[in-house]
Protein backbone atom coordinates (compact mmCIF):
# COMPACT_ATOMS: atom_id res chain seq x y z
CA UNK A 1 0.00 0.00 0.00
CA UNK A 2 2.61 2.50 0.71
CA UNK A 3 4.76 2.06 -2.31
CA UNK A 4 1.15 2.89 -3.90
CA UNK A 5 1.02 6.07 -2.03
CA UNK A 6 4.20 6.94 -2.88
CA UNK A 7 3.99 6.33 -6.25
CA UNK A 8 0.61 8.74 -6.11
CA UNK A 9 2.60 11.53 -4.42
CA UNK A 10 5.33 11.35 -7.07
CA UNK A 11 2.70 11.65 -9.72
CA UNK A 12 0.61 14.54 -8.57
CA UNK A 13 3.98 16.39 -8.02
CA UNK A 14 5.08 15.84 -11.11
CA UNK A 15 1.54 17.30 -12.12
CA UNK A 16 2.06 20.36 -10.14
CA UNK A 17 5.82 21.05 -11.10
CA UNK A 18 4.48 20.69 -14.99
CA UNK A 19 1.50 22.85 -14.59
CA UNK A 20 3.71 25.52 -12.87
CA UNK A 21 6.15 26.11 -15.81
CA UNK A 22 4.93 28.64 -18.73
CA UNK A 23 4.27 27.82 -22.43
CA UNK A 24 6.34 30.18 -24.84
CA UNK A 25 4.72 30.29 -28.51
CA UNK A 26 5.95 32.03 -31.39
CA UNK A 27 3.81 31.93 -34.82
CA UNK A 28 5.24 33.07 -38.41
CA UNK A 29 3.36 33.23 -41.74
CA UNK A 30 4.13 35.60 -44.50
CA UNK A 31 3.13 35.58 -47.95
CA UNK A 32 4.78 37.60 -51.07
CA UNK A 33 8.62 38.84 -51.03
CA UNK A 34 9.30 35.42 -48.73
CA UNK A 35 7.01 32.80 -48.03
CA UNK A 36 7.36 31.52 -44.45
CA UNK A 37 5.39 29.07 -42.17
CA UNK A 38 6.56 28.61 -38.75
CA UNK A 39 5.17 27.36 -34.82
CA UNK A 40 7.75 27.35 -31.87
CA UNK A 41 6.43 25.97 -28.79
CA UNK A 42 8.90 26.00 -25.61
CA UNK A 43 7.31 24.33 -22.47
CA UNK A 44 10.45 24.80 -19.53
CA UNK A 45 13.91 23.82 -21.47
CA UNK A 46 11.61 21.43 -24.07
CA UNK A 47 10.97 23.25 -27.68
CA UNK A 48 8.78 22.08 -30.06
CA UNK A 49 9.17 23.37 -33.95
CA UNK A 50 6.84 22.75 -36.58
CA UNK A 51 8.40 24.27 -40.09
CA UNK A 52 6.32 24.08 -42.95
CA UNK A 53 8.08 21.33 -45.41
CA UNK A 54 7.37 20.79 -48.70
CA UNK A 55 7.87 17.38 -50.08
CA UNK A 56 8.83 16.82 -53.19
CA UNK A 57 9.09 12.97 -53.49
CA UNK A 58 6.69 11.34 -55.99
CA UNK A 59 3.69 9.65 -54.92
CA UNK A 60 4.33 5.59 -54.72
CA UNK A 61 1.81 2.43 -54.07
CA UNK A 62 1.52 1.87 -50.09
CA UNK A 63 2.86 -1.48 -49.12
CA UNK A 64 1.24 -3.93 -46.99
CA UNK A 65 3.16 -3.44 -43.98
CA UNK A 66 2.38 0.81 -44.60
CA UNK A 67 -1.62 -0.35 -45.13
CA UNK A 68 -1.15 -2.37 -41.68
CA UNK A 69 0.50 0.46 -40.29
CA UNK A 70 -2.59 3.29 -41.31
CA UNK A 71 -5.17 0.35 -40.41
CA UNK A 72 -3.59 0.53 -36.39
CA UNK A 73 -3.81 4.23 -36.48
CA UNK A 74 -7.32 4.03 -37.63
CA UNK A 75 -8.45 1.93 -34.88
CA UNK A 76 -6.35 4.21 -32.03
CA UNK A 77 -8.16 7.38 -33.52
CA UNK A 78 -11.51 5.28 -32.89
CA UNK A 79 -10.40 4.33 -29.50
CA UNK A 80 -9.74 8.23 -28.62
CA UNK A 81 -12.81 9.41 -30.09
CA UNK A 82 -15.24 6.61 -28.18
CA UNK A 83 -13.20 7.44 -25.16
CA UNK A 84 -13.95 11.69 -25.93
CA UNK A 85 -17.90 10.46 -26.87
CA UNK A 86 -17.84 9.20 -23.36
CA UNK A 87 -16.18 11.90 -21.32
CA UNK A 88 -16.72 14.69 -23.13
CA UNK A 89 -18.41 16.59 -20.76
CA UNK A 90 -15.48 16.16 -18.28
CA UNK A 91 -12.91 17.33 -20.85
CA UNK A 92 -14.56 20.44 -21.86
CA UNK A 93 -15.54 21.20 -18.27
CA UNK A 94 -11.66 20.78 -17.66
CA UNK A 95 -10.73 22.86 -20.38
CA UNK A 96 -13.78 25.78 -19.56
CA UNK A 97 -12.11 25.60 -16.43
CA UNK A 98 -8.84 26.23 -17.43
CA UNK A 99 -9.40 29.08 -19.90
CA UNK A 100 -12.11 30.61 -18.10
CA UNK A 101 -10.56 30.68 -14.35
CA UNK A 102 -7.11 29.70 -14.65
CA UNK A 103 -5.00 30.90 -17.60
CA UNK A 104 -3.44 34.10 -18.04
CA UNK A 105 -1.27 35.22 -21.09
CA UNK A 106 1.61 37.56 -20.90
CA UNK A 107 3.80 39.35 -23.43
CA UNK A 108 1.23 39.25 -26.17
CA UNK A 109 3.15 40.51 -29.06
CA UNK A 110 0.89 40.81 -32.72
CA UNK A 111 3.11 42.27 -35.41
CA UNK A 112 0.73 42.20 -38.93
CA UNK A 113 2.15 43.49 -42.06
CA UNK A 114 -0.10 43.32 -44.81
CA UNK A 115 -1.02 44.94 -48.60
CA UNK A 116 -3.75 43.88 -51.09
CA UNK A 117 -1.65 45.75 -54.16
CA UNK A 118 -4.59 48.38 -54.09
CA UNK A 119 -3.85 50.95 -52.51
CA UNK A 120 -8.25 51.70 -51.64
CA UNK A 121 -8.79 47.93 -50.45
CA UNK A 122 -5.32 48.08 -48.05
CA UNK A 123 -7.01 51.23 -46.51
CA UNK A 124 -10.25 49.46 -46.47
CA UNK A 125 -9.10 46.07 -44.67
CA UNK A 126 -7.09 47.96 -41.97
CA UNK A 127 -10.40 48.70 -39.85
CA UNK A 128 -11.29 44.99 -40.72
CA UNK A 129 -7.97 43.30 -39.55
CA UNK A 130 -8.15 45.89 -36.46
CA UNK A 131 -11.50 44.97 -35.63
CA UNK A 132 -11.46 41.34 -35.59
CA UNK A 133 -7.47 41.31 -33.83
CA UNK A 134 -8.75 43.75 -30.80
CA UNK A 135 -12.07 42.31 -30.93
CA UNK A 136 -10.50 38.79 -30.56
CA UNK A 137 -8.09 40.44 -27.57
CA UNK A 138 -10.73 41.62 -26.06
CA UNK A 139 -13.01 38.20 -25.66
CA UNK A 140 -9.12 36.20 -24.31
CA UNK A 141 -8.93 38.99 -22.40
CA UNK A 142 -12.55 38.73 -20.28
CA UNK A 143 -12.33 34.94 -20.63
CA UNK A 144 -9.05 34.38 -19.27
CA UNK A 145 -6.48 37.61 -19.05
CA UNK A 146 -3.72 39.04 -20.97
CA UNK A 147 -0.72 41.70 -19.37
CA UNK A 148 1.28 43.74 -21.48
CA UNK A 149 0.05 43.51 -24.65
CA UNK A 150 2.05 45.48 -27.84
CA UNK A 151 -0.47 44.97 -31.14
CA UNK A 152 0.91 46.53 -34.35
CA UNK A 153 -1.22 46.79 -37.75
CA UNK A 154 0.49 48.59 -40.85
CA UNK A 155 -0.56 48.77 -44.10
CA UNK A 156 1.94 48.75 -47.28
CA UNK A 157 0.69 50.49 -49.91
CA UNK A 158 3.55 49.55 -52.32
CA UNK A 159 3.09 45.16 -52.86
CA UNK A 160 0.99 42.61 -52.45
CA UNK A 161 2.39 40.71 -49.37
CA UNK A 162 1.33 39.46 -45.72
CA UNK A 163 3.16 38.95 -42.77
CA UNK A 164 1.85 37.76 -39.36
CA UNK A 165 4.15 37.55 -36.52
CA UNK A 166 2.80 36.45 -32.57
CA UNK A 167 3.97 35.30 -29.47
CA UNK A 168 2.89 34.95 -26.27
CA UNK A 169 3.29 33.39 -23.03
CA UNK A 170 0.73 31.38 -21.63
CA UNK A 171 0.58 30.51 -17.82
CA UNK A 172 -1.57 29.16 -15.11
CA UNK A 173 -2.26 31.28 -11.99
CA UNK A 174 -0.90 29.38 -9.14
CA UNK A 175 -4.18 29.58 -6.87
CA UNK A 176 -5.39 27.25 -9.67
CA UNK A 177 -3.01 24.60 -10.30
CA UNK A 178 -4.01 22.15 -7.52
CA UNK A 179 -7.94 22.26 -8.72
CA UNK A 180 -6.48 21.45 -12.04
CA UNK A 181 -4.19 18.76 -10.66
CA UNK A 182 -7.05 16.67 -9.05
CA UNK A 183 -9.29 17.15 -11.23
CA UNK A 184 -7.05 15.93 -14.36
CA UNK A 185 -5.95 13.23 -12.22
CA UNK A 186 -9.60 11.98 -11.78
CA UNK A 187 -10.45 12.07 -15.49
CA UNK A 188 -7.17 10.42 -16.16
CA UNK A 189 -8.16 7.25 -13.91
CA UNK A 190 -11.99 7.33 -15.02
CA UNK A 191 -9.83 7.17 -18.67
CA UNK A 192 -7.18 4.11 -17.51
CA UNK A 193 -10.08 2.41 -15.56
CA UNK A 194 -12.29 2.45 -18.95
CA UNK A 195 -9.01 1.18 -21.18
CA UNK A 196 -8.38 -1.64 -18.75
CA UNK A 197 -12.30 -2.88 -18.84
CA UNK A 198 -13.16 -1.37 -15.17
CA UNK A 199 -16.10 0.71 -13.99
CA UNK A 200 -14.79 4.04 -12.71
CA UNK A 201 -15.94 4.80 -9.47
Amino acid sequence: MWYAIIAAAVITAAVLIILLIPVRVFALFAYGHKNAAKLDVKIGFVKLKIPKKVDGKKKTMPTDSEKTDKTGVLDKIKTVHKIYSEFSDEILGLIDYISRKSMVFENVRIDIEYSTGDAAATGILCGVINGAVWGALGIIDNRAGIENMDVKIVPDFNSEMLKIEASCIARLKNVHIIVIAVKLFRLCNKIRNKINGKESD
